[in-house]
């Protein structure tokens, strides 16, 4: 931790506040925010816009002082609202705003290219086909995480990714005789892959993410701050109430080739997990 920036946000303690909660807040901003914001002055206003929504459940009755991690993930939402000020390179939100709106005017241009789908519903949003920047590792692992629980059926996480199964001949033969039964049950209906992504529980896709991942990971509020990035940057698209903070739904919007790519830089073979795609 950066000990000066965390001095300088210690200053913005409420008088009627304890010295040492308000510090515990601010070690979690500075976790969550600092690799992707270093203006002193915008981490000070994250400080001030989320303190009044972290310690609400406090004031209700809801968690106690001591109780970090709960306040945390009850303050989740607010969190995941307020990165949509950042990018997940270390630009600042001016900046992050002056790409976007950019990409708005020039999206229309590319509109045909082979790098990106268009959904057939016209409710739905372009998949994104193209990224101009790097993804850090853990967030390449959450968004293709998100585009097998797009595009498998949910009753296929256990045969796919329980841990310690090998995906082996064995394996490839009895994916193909379960697409046979499900094909013979639904009475040969369309392919997910033709239909579009599918929402998703945001616990389910956290799932996957831990299986595929070989290395433990002790660091969940870096987890749970790259997925608020993937969704600023809309390559998960959140399907449910934003006042929702339990049970969130998100689906992938990104295209298999862009996907496919992601995989091959961190050594992953996505083929091998989905079901029924070509």
């Amino acid at each position: 931790m950066n000990e000066d920036t965390l001095a300088i946000l210690s200053l913005e303690c409420p008088a009627d506040e304890p010295q040492d909660f308000f510090l515990s807040f601010t070690g979690v901003v500075y976790d969550v925010f600092s690799r992707n914001c270093k203006d002193i002055n915008e981490l000070r206003h994250l400080v001030a816009l989320l303190f009044p929504k972290f310690r609400e459940p406090v004031l209700d009755g809801r968690a106690r002082r001591t109780e970090i991690p709960k306040l945390f993930r009850l303050c989740q939402g607010y969190f995941a609202a307020a990165t949509d000020k950042l990018y997940l390179r270390e630009i600042s939100s001016t900046e992050w705003f002056r790409h976007i709106n950019t990409g708005a005017a020039e999206g229309g241009s590319d509109s045909d290219s082979e790098d990106h789908v268009v959904s057939t519903d016209p409710g739905q949003l372009k998949l994104v086909g193209r990224l101009d920047f790097e993804l850090p590792y853990y967030a390449k692992f959450l968004l293709i995480a998100s585009f097998l629980a797009s595009y498998n059926p949910a009753r296929l996480d256990v045969r796919y990714f329980a841990k310690g199964r090998e995906n082996t001949s064995n394996t490839k033969r009895g994916k193909q005789a379960v697409q046979k039964q499900m094909m013979t049950q639904t009475g040969g209906k369309q392919r997910q892959q033709l239909l579009g992504p599918k929402a998703f529980p945001l616990e389910r896709m956290l799932a996957i993410f831990y299986s595929i991942l070989d290395d433990p990971i002790e660091n969940s509020i870096e987890i749970q701050s790259q997925i608020a990035s993937l969704v600023t940057l809309r390559l998960l698209v959140r399907t449910s109430n934003t006042s929702q903070l339990d049970g969130v739904k998100v689906k992938c919007n990104v295209s298999y080739d862009l996907i496919r790519r992601v995989g091959r830089s961190i050594h992953f073979e996505i083929d091998r997990y989905l079901f029924d795609f070509v």
